[in-house]
């Protein structure tokens, strides 16, 4: 699957942390993402 993109993250996190004051949030890495794509071939030769 896709990331969410990081703002939208934060903003989630936000509005959850206003409902409850007793929770705590911390970034949790599971697996490192370091995979990359190279651009087609038509975009290459442009």
């Amino acid at each position: 699957g896709a990331s969410a993109p990081e703002d939208i993250v934060q903003g989630i996190v936000a509005e959850i942390s206003k409902m409850s004051s007793s929770s705590s949030v911390r970034d949790l890495e599971i697996v490192q993402e370091d995979v990359t794509f190279a651009l087609p071939t038509v975009l290459r030769n442009a």
